[in-house]
C-alpha cells in the first residue's frame, strides 16, 4: 500500500563567496534540502522518466518548493499523470493549501496531475473522503504529526474511477476556465 516517509528538511542554506584573501564577498540563499532516501528520490526520477521528463526530477521539485515561503506538509508523488486537473480544481475551489504539477515537461496547459502539494494536514483531512485523489494519500498520512513533512508515492488509483472521472474532466475544466478557475502552472 503506496510508500510514505519522513522528509527531513535541511536548511535554509547559503552560499558564500570568498576572495583569495578569504574574506566574505558575497551571500546567496540557496533555499531548502529536502531529504529522503535514495529509492525514493530514484522511485520518483523513473516515474518522471516514464512521462519523458530526463534529468533530475526530484531536483525540480525542490525548486518549485523553494519558490514558495512555507514548505508543504506532505509532497504526494502519484504513480502517473492523470487527466484531473478540473476534479482536483472543482473539489479543491480555491484554496492555495493544496497545489499540483506534472511529470511531463510537454505539458504546458494545467490539464494533468501528478503531484500533490499539501500545505497543512487539515486541507487533505477535509477532502479524503471526497475522492480516491485524496482519500488515498489520506490513508497513509493521517497518523502523521503535522510538525513534520512527509513524503509519499501512493498506489495507482481505482481504474473504473479514474476512467469514469477523466472522462468528464475536460469538460469540467472548460467550465471551470469559464467561471475564471484556471489553475496556473506552477513549473
Amino acid at each position: 500500500m503506496g510508500f510514505c516517509c519522513e522528509m527531513n528538511v535541511i536548511g535554509p542554506m547559503e552560499m558564500v563567496t570568498l576572495d583569495g584573501h578569504g574574506v566574505e564577498r558575497a551571500r546567496e540563499s540557496c533555499g531548502y534540502l529536502l531529504a529522503v532516501p535514495e529509492e525514493a528520490e530514484d522511485a520518483v526520477n523513473d516515474i518522471a522518466r516514464s512521462c519523458q521528463h530526463t534529468g533530475d526530477y526530484w531536483g525540480a521539485i525542490e525548486r518549485i518548493v523553494n519558490s514558495w515561503r512555507e514548505i508543504p506538509w506532505a509532497l504526494i508523488a502519484l504513480d502517473r499523470e492523470y487527466k484531473l486537473a478540473g476534479h482536483l480544481m472543482s473539489t479543491k475551489g480555491d484554496t492555495r493549501e493544496l497545489r499540483f504539477a506534472w511529470y511531463s515537461v510537454n505539458r504546458r496547459v494545467p490539464t494533468h496531475l501528478s503531484w500533490l502539494f499539501v500545505m497543512n494536514k487539515s486541507i487533505l483531512a477535509k477532502l479524503a473522503d471526497r475522492s480516491p485523489l485524496f482519500g488515498h494519500p489520506w490513508a497513509l498520512l493521517h497518523d502523521k504529526p503535522e510538525d513534520r513533512r512527509w513524503f509519499c508515492i501512493i498506489d495507482p488509483l481505482p481504474e473504473v474511477w479514474v476512467n469514469e472521472t477523466e472522462s468528464v474532466d475536460a469538460e469540467l475544466f472548460e467550465s471551470l476556465e469559464k467561471k475564471g478557475m484556471v489553475p496556473k502552472p506552477i513549473i
